[in-house]
Order: C-alpha cells, then structure tokens, then sequence
C-alpha cells in the first residue's frame, strides 16, 4: 500500500514517470488490490499515454467493482485523451454525482466533452455546475494531464 501512497504524492508533484514506476511496484507486491492499478492508469495518461491506460483502468474496475466512481472518471478522462468524447461523457455522467472529491476534474472534462460533441446546453450546465465547485475558472491551472490541457482549457473558455 506504501507504493500507492507514494505514487499518489508523485501525482501531486507531477512526476508522472515516478507515478507508473510506484504503481507498477505496487502492482507487483499486491496484484488484487485496485489502487495500484488506478495509479497506473492515472499516471500513463498524465504521462501523455491514453490508450495505455486503458487496460489497467479496467482492470481497476474489475477488481474493485464498489469503488468505480474514481476509477470510471480516470478512464473518462483517459478517453478525452483519445479523443473519444462520447466514451468521455458516458464515464462521466455515470460517476459525476457520486464523486465527492475531485469532482472539478470530472466535470471539466465533461463539459468539454460536451462542447465537442456539439452538446452546447449540456455543457453550459456543466460549466454552472463547475462554478459551484470552484468559482474562479481562468485562473484554475489544469495541469494535472499535461498534454490535454490545452484541449480542456480552449473547451471551456468557449463556454464563458
């Protein structure tokens, strides 16, 4: 479990290479426990690597059917990162109001997804919705997943 604390601190500090490198380890010394594998998942498509993320996503959810809520919105944003964005809202809607943490990730990308699946009125409640959750938007740095920042930001400004 200390792998998948590690790899959790990593995340904060944006080592994304650390963060695969620790969740594999964790994977490794406990292969039935789906944190390791969520990390794994989080950390590949912060490192720019969506499609790899896939399968440790799943094999999340698949370990740890009662805890999707965290998981199905990292494999939401993993497939924002291929640019699957009717996969994105699906994950997304699924989870959004069981999500009591982080849940400002969640609902940018959905609302972004939204904008690009031409989903404007969705997306605009969405962006409501995110202005509850944190009322200064420009100002939010999304640099958790490096490279689909710029997708996200440029989505969500069009909705202001």
């Amino acid at each position: 479990w200390s792998y998948t604390a590690l790899a959790s601190a990593q995340l904060v500090e944006r080592h994304h290479g650390q963060v695969i490198s620790s969740a594999r380890q964790a994977i490794g010394l406990l292969p039935n426990d789906s944190d390791g594998y969520a990390y794994l998942g989080l950390g590949l498509i912060c490192a720019g690597k969506p499609e790899d993320a896939l399968a440790p996503l799943q094999e999340a959810l698949r370990l740890d059917p009662q805890y999707q809520p965290r998981t199905r919105s990292f494999l939401g944003i993993a497939y924002f990162g291929l640019g699957r964005f009717k996969e994105t809202v699906q994950e997304l809607e699924m989870v959004i109001g069981q999500l009591d943490y982080a849940i400002h990730f969640s609902l940018a990308f959905l609302a972004s997804a939204y904008v690009r699946l031409a989903r404007t009125e969705d997306a605009k409640e969405t962006v409501q919705r995110y202005y509850i959750c944190i009322p200064d938007l420009p100002s939010i740095g999304f640099d958790v997943c490096g490279r689909t920042r710029t997708r996200l930001i440029w989505s969500l400004r069009a909705m202001i």
